[in-house]
């Protein structure tokens, strides 16, 4: 059984101190800037100094921000607005910082909210825009919540490296999502710009929100990330002047706020790094977000379950009653280790041929037919089991003929046919309900709440099968640019928190559309059991999706259709979802699936742990796929290393040098599939690649577990 205290374990026991050894303490470089500012070098970057200092000293003129109003820069007149600044000491860690800004002609207030995290050397902050006054504003427009200058050199050399991952729904070559998440790099050289922007409105579609930007030479960094569930829009560009400049913010903007209208920006993280290893950067962001990003209960985090889907076996449209209630019995009388029942799309009433399912979203009742108790039998069953009940939704897809289209036309957005500068096509015949509109927003959260506690359901997932973009530009009027998708964005994050408010205990799960809703706004509030429906269930492409997403986020993995060993270890990870037949009669799948699910359960927590790549990322046949996870605090490692179809290896074995050990302890190493014959070597040893892995197979997937002697004793003594 997982801690439920072991997220707060790792990070107090592992950041705290193994990152106050590699980071310059947050104090002595607020107390020490202008000494700071002379002996380092002018391209180093390893503290966020220069974006949170104007926050802490009210230096007006270098805030990391700008937007332009009434068709002037903020950075030529914000100084003379009126302005109130506080700052309160969350604890000896935090800091919240608050500064207002109000324009005496018109009333506009600008207030920024920013968070400062010194135990990670991090910030985040945002920006709110609110019109005081009685008249519409002039135009708000170019609004970047992220607007920085860094001192880099004006000469060719050294390059700068922008690191960034692509993201969902990427059709590349071969076999479509195979290559989600892949590993990519722009250089920088002057004169230089790179823009990103993702596809259809949502934030982690083709490109994630989340970038490493790489000071000359290498060795130290920033680590960006932006907070919004909506089109973004992030530029890197190398100047003449010996700067480099880093934006982002929502894609367009150019609107006039309504009297006592108010509005938010997207939100910008970022967090300084340095050293030689980028693994270990990626680390100490992981840690960052495990502590400060993921959603919690009661002051504890959500750690996600694992799951038992019946979509392996049954389709969307033809679960009922009586064959989930049979799957729920046989889990519960062969005590399948698993923490929560999985019920995707289709339980409404829908046309029963497959993909049936997409054509009622819009009506949000069990089917009568099929569930003539509603859902609460299911959740009370899976309740007594200890188990979650996870229930699929998606508010914001309307199609013709339902009920919110029949009783609410006015709530819902058509698309636009087709927006020629982005090649969208025409939408069909979906409608988007506005989250946006007062009205349906209201509905929405009074609806889907009562639902939650009515059918007992206790992890709401929804998904959104939607290119926004489409409804929210569809004739936006020309002083109102922008404010559809930021009031609709505003409406999801007040639609999840009152959801969780409401109904204390509840988990939330954003899925979206394969995983298209991946940023760290979401990530706060939700966990994102599928990162991607891509090559979903393919070896290959659960191993190189492990290796793109791991490096941004403590809780990566998938889960699995298949119980053969190489398919089931590509799928293994903190997030894992089993898809097996829970109505087999078959007494010895039982067993199987126990014992394989029973590996996942003792690892989870490791899995939350470090991550270190130990191959590259591809998807040939003919490479291995190998990495490392690791908790230094429980002394317990596991590696998993992968041997494709076409791979050929040396006959001696493939040789591992591991990372993150103490090279002083012993370890002893376990190979699961021969527990009986465990070896001892020292962290030395391992980490300068004594380990040889042999693969009699192929494909073959090896999955050994690390866990290191205690000092003093016997095994620390000696090795076999």
């Amino acid at each position: 059984m997982v801690d439920a205290n072991f997220k707060t374990a790792l990070v107090s026991q592992l950041s705290r101190a193994a990152l106050r050894q590699k980071i310059t303490p947050w104090i002595a470089l607020l107390l020490t800037s202008a000494s700071y500012a002379l002996t380092k070098p002018a391209e180093s970057w390893d503290s966020v100094d220069r974006a949170v200092q104007p926050f802490l000293e009210k230096q007006v003129e270098s805030l990391p921000f700008s937007f332009r109003y009434g068709g002037t820069s903020s950075r030529d007149f914000l100084a003379g607005w009126k302005q109130i600044r506080e700052a309160k000491e969350v604890d000896p860690q935090h800091t919240k910082v608050t500064m207002k800004f109000t324009d005496p002609a018109t009333q506009l207030e600008v207030r920024a909210e920013a968070v400062i995290y010194r135990d990670f050397s991090a910030a985040e902050w945002v920006l709110w825009f609110r019109n005081g006054s009685e008249k519409p504003s002039p135009l708000l427009e170019d609004v970047n919540p992220l607007d920085l200058q860094l001192p880099t050199s004006a000469e060719a050399d050294p390059i700068l490296d922008v690191n960034y991952n692509r993201g969902t729904n990427v059709k590349g070559e071969g076999l479509p999502g195979a290559d989600e998440f892949q590993p990519a790099q722009v250089s920088l050289r002057p004169q230089n710009r790179c823009r990103f922007v993702p596809y259809g409105g949502r934030p982690s579609d083709k490109v994630l929100p989340f970038f490493r930007l790489d000071s000359p030479g290498g060795k130290s960094g920033l680590f960006w990330g932006i907070g919004w569930t909506g089109e973004w829009a992030a530029t890197f560009a190398r100047n003449e002047a010996g700067t480099t400049s880093v934006s982002a913010g929502i894609r367009q903007m150019k609107a006039s706020l309504q009297p006592g209208e108010e509005i938010r920006t997207p939100s910008i993280l970022v967090m300084a790094w340095n050293g030689k290893d980028t693994d270990e950067a990626h680390n100490q962001f992981r840690r960052l977000m495990l502590e400060h990003f993921t959603p919690q209960i009661g002051g504890k985090p959500v750690v996600p379950p694992i799951s038992a889907g019946v979509h392996g076996v049954i389709p969307f449209e033809k679960t009922t009653e009586s064959n989930l209630l049979e799957c729920l019995a046989n889990i519960s009388a062969h005590k399948l280790p698993v923490e929560n029942f999985w019920v995707d799309a289709g339980w409404y009433t829908c046309p029963p041929e497959p993909s049936g399912w997409d054509k009622t979203t819009g009506s949000w009742t069990p089917d009568p037919v099929r569930f003539p108790n509603g859902l609460r039998p299911i959740a009370e069953t899976a309740k007594r089991q200890g188990l979650d009940f996870l229930l699929w939704f998606e508010p914001e897809r309307v199609m013709p003929k339902t009920w919110l289209a029949d009783n609410h036309p006015e709530w819902l957005l058509e698309p636009a046919d087709f927006l020629p500068e982005r090649k969208y096509q025409k939408a069909s015949n979906f409608r988007l309900l506005d989250f946006g509109n007062p009205a349906a927003l209201a509905w929405a959260k009074e609806y889907f709440s009562k639902f939650v506690r009515d059918q007992g359901v206790t992890i709401f997932r929804m998904d959104s099968n939607l290119h926004t973009i489409l409804f929210w530009q569809n004739q936006e009027p020309p002083d109102r640019i922008g404010m559809r998708e930021t009031r609709h964005v505003m409406g999801l994050y007040d639609f999840w928190d009152t959801l969780v408010s409401e109904n204390p205990g509840l988990k939330l799960d954003i899925c979206s559309g394969t995983g298209s809703r991946i940023d760290f706004e979401v990530m706060r509030r939700a966990m994102v059991l599928t990162r991607a429906d891509g090559a979903w269930w393919k070896p290959i492409a659960d191993q190189a999706k492990t290796l793109g997403h791991a490096p941004w986020t403590p809780y990566t993995g998938i889960g699995t259709v298949s119980d053969t060993s190489y398919d089931f270890r590509s799928g293994m990870g903190a997030i894992f979802g089993a898809n097996f037949n829970y109505l087999s009669k078959n007494e010895a799948d039982w067993d199987r699936w126990k014992k394989l699910l029973a590996q996942v359960k003792d690892l989870r927590e490791v899995y939350c742990g470090d991550f270190y790549p130990l191959t590259g990322w591809s998807l040939a046949e003919e490479d291995m796929a190998a990495w490392e996870f690791s908790r230094p605090d429980l002394g317990k490692a596991l590696v998993q290393v992968f041997r494709r179809s076409k791979t050929e290896t040396p006959s001696q074995g493939y040789r591992l040098p591991l990372r993150g050990l103490d090279p002083k302890a012993t370890y002893t190493v376990t190979d699961v599939d021969q527990p009986a014959v465990p070896s001892r070597m020292s962290g030395q040893e391992l980490m300068k690649g004594n380990l040889t892995v042999s693969f009699p197979q192929k494909p073959q997937a090896v999955l050994l577990i690390l866990q290191k002697a205690p000092t003093g004793s016997g095994a620390d003594q000696k090795r076999n």
